[in-house]
């Protein structure tokens, strides 16, 4: 087959609490990848600034990330596209955190912002093995692009919060928590920005992931890979399942399509 990019999600799919870290097998398959000629890009809810923090920085050789789900993506350093939250809904966002004393992670492009903490949100950070960002004032953030909400607590908060934005969608990753981007944003979103601006064929792009937020992505490429451990939905949007992380799953799948 010709792959002409590969795009990766990260949690479950390249790491999870068992492997807190890629695999040698794993990173040997990406470098294989490209020295091929192949790029390869990562695509994750996460902010870059968590890379480093989680002891990631093996991942640095790739050459691109899509963050945040896919809110700003940067090709070797480089912002290539990016889609921040509508001003006023930030603003009806911020509000509503401090009014309903609702803890919320802001994203800008350089760093995490929190509020305020509660047992939810760290309930929520032990679950993704990152540090908790540093509380500032919301409000007093607004003069500058904001890419994601992170609002923690019960359903109905996160309802109520989605419900104050004209330009917002979500993906909900936990049952305390949820990402809160631009409705224009996603993965796929920026896969196809990715791919119009180095000239790929989106039939002839791979990506490989396992949670609701990987589908969109999954149904915009050619060949659309879940790993063991996906979710329901994932699995059954994916042209091949693979094994799951600790048992390799992405370099499994590579050399099922005869790509190592």
């Amino acid at each position: 087959m010709e792959l002409q990019a590969l795009f990766l999600d990260i949690d479950e799919t390249l790491i999870s609490p068992a492997v807190p870290v890629p695999t040698a097998r794993t990173l040997a398959a990406i470098a294989r990848l490209q020295q091929a000629g192949v790029p390869v890009f990562l695509a994750t809810g996460r902010h870059r600034c968590e890379l480093g923090q989680l002891g990631l920085g093996c991942l640095a050789v790739c050459d691109g990330l899509l963050m945040l789900d896919g809110a700003v993506s940067y090709y070797h350093g480089q912002v290539i596209d990016d889609h921040p939250i509508d001003p006023g809904d930030a603003r009806a966002m911020a509000r509503y955190a401090v009014d309903h004393s609702l803890p919320c992670v802001v994203a800008s492009a350089e760093r995490l912002m929190l509020n305020c903490i509660d047992a939810n949100l760290r309930e929520c950070y032990e679950y993704i093995r990152a540090p908790i960002p540093g509380i500032v004032d919301l409000q007093a953030q607004l003069d500058r692009p904001l890419y994601m909400f992170n609002p923690f607590g019960p359903q109905t908060a996160m309802d109520a919060m989605l419900a104050v934005t004209a330009h917002c969608t979500r993906t909900i990753w936990h049952p305390h928590s949820c990402d809160i981007i631009a409705r224009d944003s996603g993965k796929d979103v920026a896969i196809r920005a990715v791919a119009s601006r180095l000239g790929l064929d989106m039939a002839c792009i791979m990506a490989i992931g396992d949670s609701l937020n990987d589908l969109g992505m999954l149904r915009a490429v050619g060949h659309p890979v879940a790993m063991g451990n996906g979710h329901p939905d994932v699995r059954q949007a994916a042209e091949y399942v693979t094994a799951d992380v600790v048992h390799d799953g992405v370099a499994q799948a590579l050399h099922h399509y005869g790509l190592l």
